[in-house]
């Protein structure tokens, strides 16, 4: 079969390359895949790839072959999941924790950008607990994962502020169905209008700096990534000399057993017509490295979605 082959020893790093196909475990179905989506952190290991290697995490497809355990649905079931490596073939191999069928009326390049970002987003929002008049900040707000927080943020009755210098960002999220975002062009104008009660940042660095020194008493803020690649360094007075202000890290790839229980959630939203797919642009997979670039070079809004368009579907 054909997948997108990592080595950052070539130019560009990115490629298609052929490899052997998945042997799938007794619980492991084989899965044919029609999209899957790039995030920040499988991009940026796989560009940077000392050892050549199949990379990505979010796919959509069809079952092709359902476990010999019965675990996971029978073949022809459309389904979304991710894996730790390797989602970015024509074939994937994953288990029923990995896993979720997908609703005929959900298109397969929607779902591709399902898995990793609408999950974090879906949990992060979770740990907020009850949201409803809570003031609320996100960073990254224009990427996937912020765009979701948004609309779940917005959905559990919250006063949602979000820091983006995209200029667009309004009315992408009047398109994603959301009024009333206040919107800063940056972290420190967004800090001199807490305190907020719930933080989600993805950012890190001096984002996150600026966030923990901006929650009210008994706030929360949840960290799910490090987008700015530097280290965060704050007053820690300024911490902990509030009541009871909390900081949690999240990883997807540190949930359970796996992605199925947060993404099945996700999923039925998205079915209901409650939650908008924030897609940024679609392209051919024969286009991964000016797709890579453009997510890295973050010119880009949303998640960037890929294609594995086949005679053989």
């Amino acid at each position: 079969m054909k997948t997108i082959w990592a080595d950052a020893a070539n130019e560009p790093a990115l490629t298609i390359a052929e490899v052997p196909m998945p042997v799938p475990t007794p619980s492991q179905a084989l899965v044919r895949v029609h999209a899957f989506s790039l995030n920040a952190g499988d991009t940026r290991t796989a560009l940077g790839a000392a050892e050549p290697y199949a990379p990505g995490w979010d796919f959509a497809g069809v079952i092709e072959q359902s476990a010999a355990d019965g675990s996971t649905p029978p073949a022809g079931t459309r389904v979304v999941g991710a894996v730790a490596r390797g989602g970015w073939a024509e074939f994937v191999a994953a288990d029923a924790a990995s896993l979720v069928p997908l609703p005929d009326r959900i298109s397969f390049t929607d779902a591709a950008a399902l898995p990793v970002a609408a999950s974090t987003a879906y949990l992060s929002i979770e740990l907020g607990g009850d949201l409803q008049g809570k003031r609320v900040l996100i960073t990254g707000a224009s990427g996937g994962v912020g765009r979701f927080a948004i609309q779940l943020a917005a959905r559990g009755g919250a006063q949602v502020s979000a820091v983006s210098r995209r200029a667009e960002l309004p009315s992408l999220l009047a398109a994603d169905g959301v009024a009333g975002t206040v919107l800063h062009a940056s972290m420190e104008d967004a800090s001199l209008a807490g305190p907020y009660d719930f933080i989600l940042d993805s950012v890190g660095g001096d984002y996150l700096a600026l966030a923990l020194t901006s929650l009210a008493s008994n706030g929360l803020c949840v960290n799910c990534g490090n987008s700015s690649n530097a280290k965060t360094t704050f007053d820690v007075r300024d911490f902990y000399l509030k009541s009871n202000v909390r900081l949690h890290g999240l990883f997807l790839g540190g949930h359970g057993p796996g992605v199925a229980e947060p993404l099945a959630k996700v999923v039925a939203l998205i079915a209901a017509g409650d939650l908008k797919v924030p897609v940024g642009t679609v392209r051919h997979w024969r286009e991964i490295a000016e797709a890579a670039s453009a997510l890295q070079s973050g010119t880009v809004e949303g998640k960037v979605v890929l294609t594995i368009p086949s005679s053989r579907l």
